[in-house]
């Protein structure tokens, strides 16, 4: 990143990495009754950092200055009351956590639409609560960066509004979306793509709906379309004093009052425009476009006769994101927004932040404070101030004060091709020694990081490791090292696995890290996601949680080198632990999320608990300090939200509904409990850090799931 040398295959690979929580396995959702108690005084306390993903829209409030709304690509979104300086979640019955775009009713800005990979959200009270909307069996959805304008919402009805989805239709409502009219958009190419923007015409005839593949204008009197295929590659069109104008891989192209019509403008701007936005006030236009890992932004004060380059931002807060200790800003830019009420004040929004100029875009301040947009992978307790955190894109990270602040150990400045990307596990297996697996965005291998003083200093090993990342029967598009277990017998060996038929599998070092063999028995699947545990009382027994045909749990009685089938009773386990007093938990789906456990070192399993209205289970923790208190979380691999959080004190026999206050979002990745069981720490799957003080827990009522 220092310096724009990542290239665009590191954007596309964020970018599909950050898609994951939609597409990862197709689950099946079934809802179960039951008697969960809930502990709603329960608080978790905010210990991670801001920033640090995606940002695809930022929206003004067009009538309550110093309001906006923000998106995430995995988080759900944010309003602030402030112009931007805090930042709150606004997710509370939001139907996706995949938002592309808000939209504020100009008629009414209590009333707020959300476009998200699941259709669209209503709220009625500002983003405070949310309702979702008829989406007709799938149809109407949206995807991000493409649907960055879908959404039109009258300015003095507040019932009215159309939607452009991601399958190219447009439907129109006059009752807030309670019922939808299809107004069957052309396709103008033999695959329809996605609606970027929407606008009513400027006589208020009709509606000019722009896809990738052309402009088509729809006149409610005749309820025809007309279309200007001619122009293709569009990412973004606005109004332009009583015209239009289309952002598009050929540059800036304008229109006629009635949107049929189009010239590119000759003008000397730069070819492949982004996006434009035009500042309501001053008139003054300003265009983004991508290069790579860069963003540039210019603008016309002239009627759009010349162009100037306005600065990128110089310095991100490090303070609140310490990944900018290596991610230097300026990357590519996915929204660009004007003040409707201070020609100065301009919002850029990136992969990385959150960008405001209060000086019409002279100098850029970066805005993520209560944004955390981290997809979390790991987490490891080494005491109670001591926390590691392993990431997607993040890297890995240091907090030495319990989660007050974070420092990035890996990377840790700058970019290098073989450094950057993902960090996928983390474990100190002896003081001053960290073991974490590693998959760099721009290289297409699999590693091992080892450091022998406490951070400072990383070694990526790949030796014993495959060469290449695996493509065969993987979770994902490719396999990568998502388990890292110590041997509890021994410290020294440590177990790898990765996903893939091609040269995935279990992986064995006798020698905390430094060199790897590849296991002599395999599993008969290695479609495996982090579900592995050693057993704690019996020597060399191994078990194997996986996902799909051959999906169950594997046992092996000799240190990997035989393997043999003991639970199959459910084809998706994602997670396993071990307790002090040998039991054996494995999370996934069964009639719901599930927890499955045994007691007799894998010889015979038993469902332990199923939760409610939830696709699957996830990360589980038992307590170091008593292995009757158990931890988990439901994930939903959709990103339907939300996604509850769980704590038993009797081994699983009752559970408390854990949440608390929590924002609606994301499921955990990964818990740890500090070495005396006082403290929780729990990494979101997509929203940073928190952590939760025990004796909260003491005494709540209980009751158990049927």
């Amino acid at each position: 990143m220092s310096g724009g040398r990542v290239e665009l295959v590191a954007l596309t690979e964020v970018f599909v990495m950050r898609w994951w929580l939609r597409a990862l396995i197709a689950c099946v959702w079934v809802g179960v009754g039951s008697g969960l108690a809930r502990a709603s005084d329960v608080r978790w306390e905010f210990a991670g950092w801001y920033g640090g993903g995606c940002y695809p829209n930022i929206e003004f409030d067009p009538v309550r200055s110093g309001r906006l709304y923000l998106t995430s690509d995995v988080a759900g979104l944010w309003r602030s009351d402030d112009n931007g300086d805090t930042w709150s979640f606004m997710t509370k019955g939001l139907n996706n956590l995949l938002v592309s775009q808000v939209k504020v009713s100009p008629a009414n800005p209590d009333i707020v639409y959300a476009a998200t990979a699941a259709g669209v959200s209503v709220s009625l009270d500002a983003g405070e609560h949310w309702a979702s909307l008829d989406n007709l069996n799938g149809r109407i959805e949206f995807q991000r960066p493409k649907s960055y304008r879908a959404i039109w919402a009258d300015d003095a009805d507040d019932r009215s509004l159309c939607v452009g989805t991601s399958r190219g239709e447009v439907f129109c409502s006059n009752d807030r979306g309670r019922t939808w009219r299809d107004l069957h958009l052309p396709h103008l190419a033999q695959r329809s793509s996605a609606v970027v923007a929407l606008h009513r015409l400027p006589d208020k005839s009709g509606l000019l709906a722009a896809t990738a593949n052309g402009i088509s204008v729809y006149k409610y009197a005749s309820q025809t379309w007309t279309s200007a295929p001619q122009l293709t590659g569009i990412s973004d069109v606005i109004p332009y004093r009583g015209t239009f104008l289309a952002a598009s891989n050929s540059g800036i192209w304008r229109s006629d009052a009635n949107g049929t019509s189009w010239s590119r403008m000759e003008s000397t701007h730069p070819d492949f425009v982004f996006r434009l936005e035009e500042s309501q006030r001053s008139g003054q236009v300003y265009i983004a476009r991508n290069k790579g890992w860069n963003g540039e932004v210019f603008t016309s004060n002239d009627g759009l006769k010349s162009w100037q380059a306005i600065p990128s931002p110089a310095r991100g807060d490090v303070r609140s994101d310490p990944t900018r200790a290596w991610a230097h800003p300026g990357g590519p830019t996915t929204a660009l927004k004007t003040s409707p009420f201070d020609t100065n004040v301009i919002f850029r929004t990136d992969w990385w932040g959150v960008w405001r100029s209060l000086d019409g875009g002279k100098t850029w301040q970066e805005k993520i404070v209560g944004t955390p947009n981290t997809v979390g992978t790991d987490i490891v307790a080494l005491d109670r101030q001591t926390v590691m955190a392993a990431t997607m894109d993040n890297g890995l990270l240091e907090s030495a004060d319990g989660g007050v602040s974070f420092t990035a150990l890996f990377p840790s400045d700058g970019y290098k091709d073989d450094e950057n990307g993902h960090v996928w596990r983390v474990i100190s297996p002896s003081p001053g020694r960290i073991v974490a697996t590693s998959s760099p965005w721009n290289q297409q291998i699999n590693q091992v990081l080892l450091s022998d003083d406490g951070g400072k200093t990383f070694e990526k090993i790949r030796a014993g490791l495959p060469a290449k990342r695996p493509v065969v029967n993987t979770l994902w598009d490719q396999g990568y090292p998502r388990v890292l277990v110590i041997d509890p017998h021994n410290d020294k060996r440590l177990y790898l696995g990765i996903d893939g038929d091609d040269g995935g599998g279990l992986f064995i070092t006798e020698d905390g890290g430094r060199t790897w063999s590849r296991s002599a028995g395999q599993p008969p699947s290695r479609k495996i996601y982090s579900a592995f545990a050693v057993d704690r009382e019996k020597a060399g027994y191994l078990y194997w949680g996986t996902v799909g045909d051959r999906g169950g749990i594997y046992r092996s009685t000799d240190d990997g080198r035989t393997w043999a089938p003991v639970f199959q009773a459910s084809r998706a386990i994602f997670d396993m632990t071990t307790s002090a007093n040998g039991t054996i938990y494995a999370t996934g789906i069964g009639k719901g999320g599930a927890i499955f456990l045994s007691r007799d070192h894998g010889e015979t399993w038993n469902t332990l608990v199923q939760f409610p209205d939830a696709e699957t289970t996830k990360a589980i923790a038992v307590s170091p300090a008593d292995p009757n208190i158990l931890v988990t979380s439901t994930v939903s691999w959709a990103s339907k939200a939300p996604q509850k959080f769980y704590a038993s004190n009797d081994g699983g026999r009752t559970w408390i509904d854990i949440t608390g206050n929590l924002p609606d979002g994301a499921g955990a990745a990964a818990f740890a409990f500090n070495p005396d069981g006082s403290l929780l720490y729990m990494s979101r799957y997509a929203g940073s850090i928190y952590k939760l003080k025990m004796d909260q827990l003491t005494g709540l009522k209980k009751a158990t799931p049927r």
